[in-house]
């Protein structure tokens, strides 16, 4: 039996052992993680003619979830040296633009912009990858009148071979490996 005197000395021993092991965790935990540890969030102007330019490229430590039940008739494409790794609905028509013209008017008013501003996240994914130039983005709509509830890559193939989906804007691996590579 442990009388409680001894009892202290063995709490005081393993809080003191514990304080002497946390640095070297904390170090270990510094490490550079695997790509499923981080994502990148690419933050992308797009315009109506089809233009598409990567405003800022940040690696972001975590998990991401994509939105792949349908939001929107506007999906994106994330390819890895040009097969397709990821894809997911962006939450609405990008080009709308809503707001109250004031406290007399009641009702939202709605117009298409020539440009707009999304955000892309791309899981499983370090700043090395984009660098690297392996790494492209495309944006498609679903044509009117085409029934998706859920994107998959296999149901974009689908869409793609059945021309049901439009190309509205591509990074490719080049512009983003240039617009993610520091500045000198």
């Amino acid at each position: 039996m442990i009388s409680i005197p001894g009892l202290l000395h063995l709490s005081l021993s393993v809080m003191l052992l514990t304080l002497m092991v946390a640095p070297a965790t904390a170090q270990a935990d510094s490490k550079p993680a695997g790509d499923a540890d981080a994502f990148l969030n690419l933050i992308i102007r797009l315009r109506d003619k089809g233009q598409a330019d990567v405003v800022k490229a940040k690696e972001v430590p975590g998990k991401v979830i994509l939105r792949q039940d349908r939001v929107s008739d506007y999906l994106y494409e994330v390819t890895r040296e040009g097969k397709t790794s990821a894809v997911g609905f962006l939450p609405e028509d990008p080009f709308v633009t809503r707001g109250f013209a004031g406290p007399e008017h009641q009702r939202e008013e709605s117009t298409k912009a020539a440009q707009a501003t999304i955000v892309i996240n791309v899981p499983q994914t370090r700043m090395a990858v984009a660098e690297s130039g392996k790494l492209g983005i495309r944006i498609y709509k679903i044509n009117s009148g085409v029934v998706v509830e859920r994107i998959t890559p296999a149901e974009l193939e689908k869409l793609l071979s059945e021309n049901e989906v439009a190309l509205k804007a591509e990074i490719t691996g080049a512009e983003l490996g240039r617009a993610a590579t520091p500045s000198q």
